[in-house]
């Protein structure tokens, strides 16, 4: 063996096992459980014999066959939607806010008062929100009743899946508030200023020059939240179970009672590969969209 040829092995060798441990660590915990969870889904246990049978599709089936399934699947559309939507808006609107204050003391006591709802954890944010919404001893029932109101079962009525959205919405809405504040920084001065010097105004400022300079990161954030939203499962099952009845099931509570409360690990897999077919599919778009942005 030649010498640039050794080199060359040692190269890729060292490549390869400095690679090692990460290779290793996605074989295990991320390509094992899926090709688990895709063999479950073909599969039917029989509890009398023992044996595991292959079924095909059978599984897809039988959820497809399902009516409730396709409301799972617009719950969780709904969810994402407006979750998204409201966190990215009141996220902007928090940082422009803070970042138009000039008093530095203001500034960070408002920066802190705004982050203080993601540093809870999400469970014990749902329990805190839940003992508010409490019927029995719930402060904004006290507040109703002392002025005047009756009392609501917030979390047993057809809204409690949009208190589930508002807690989210709350708890998360820092997240954008971080990344878009701390691209504002970013932004050059000058370019502010010469835009005040031209006569513009605060809303000509942001919609024409601040805006455009945030657009790639806003469809970053927005992709993540996405994401991150679409697999939401503490707030809605700490607060609600998925119920009052089904009202607040989604695709991740329906999968996690099937598999862990009805013990059909077969069905809640099918349950799972379905819901991982559309974050795959909002991936392939997105990359498409900015693969032809990026063309533009």
């Amino acid at each position: 063996m030649q010498r640039w040829e050794l080199r060359k092995f040692y190269k890729y060798s060292l490549f390869f096992l400095l690679l090692s441990p990460l290779i290793l660590y996605l074989a295990l915990f991320f390509l094992y459980p899926l090709a688990l969870l895709f063999y479950l889904s073909l599969t039917k246990f029989d509890y009398i014999s023992g044996v595991r049978h292959f079924v095909g599709l059978t599984n897809y089936i039988d959820i497809l066959q399902d009516p409730e399934t396709y409301l799972y699947i617009l719950r969780t559309f709904l969810y994402t939607l407006v979750v998204v939507s409201f966190s990215f808006l009141l996220g902007l609107g928090y940082s422009i806010f803070v970042y138009s204050i000039k008093s530095r003391i203001a500034n960070t006591m408002i920066r802190m008062i705004i982050v203080l709802p993601m540093l809870i954890m999400p469970v014990a944010g749902a329990v805190i929100w839940s003992f508010l919404l409490s019927s029995h001893y719930g402060w904004i029932n006290f507040l109703l009743e002392s002025l005047g109101f009756q009392r609501q079962v917030w979390l047993l009525t057809p809204y409690a899946f949009w208190w589930v959205m508002l807690v989210d919405i709350w708890g998360w809405s820092p997240y954008v508030f971080l990344i878009m504040y701390a691209s504002l920084q970013q932004i050059p001065q000058s370019v502010l200023e010469a835009s005040e010097l031209d006569g513009a105004t605060s809303f000509k400022k942001y919609r024409y020059i601040v805006l455009p300079i945030l657009k790639p990161l806003i469809y970053i954030t927005l992709t993540l939240k996405t994401i991150d939203t679409y697999r939401a499962f503490d707030y809605i099952w700490v607060m609600t179970g998925g119920g009052p009845g089904r009202s607040s099931t989604t695709l991740n509570i329906i999968t996690y009672i099937t598999a862990i409360q009805l013990l059909n690990f077969e069905k809640a897999s099918a349950y799972g590969v379905l819901t991982m077919l559309f974050p795959f599919l909002f991936i392939v778009f997105y990359l498409i969209f900015w693969k032809v942005k990026r063309i533009e």
